[in-house]
């Protein structure tokens, strides 16, 4: 069985001033000053994830784009 990936973004450092975009965007709090948020699908979250990051960028946060296998994010599959 092929294994099935999906892309995130991950955000670590000083988020607080930017929490209220990322939680807007899907993003998920998951440990201190760390947040993850999936890939948009359509075209118009994308530019907003894109300006998001940007700005997280110029404020002095690490932003990752990853590829990760599903289970990583979602648990084991059966």
């Amino acid at each position: 069985m092929a294994r099935a990936f999906t892309q995130q973004f991950v955000f670590s450092g000083r988020t607080y001033p930017f929490k209220a975009r990322i939680q807007r965007l899907g993003g998920t709090y998951v440990r201190q000053n760390t947040w993850v948020m999936p890939a948009a699908e359509s075209a118009a979250q994308r530019g907003a994830q894109r300006l998001l990051a940007e700005d997280l960028c110029q404020a002095g946060i690490a932003v990752q784009f990853a590829t990760v296998p599903v289970q990583d994010t979602m648990g084991e599959i059966q």
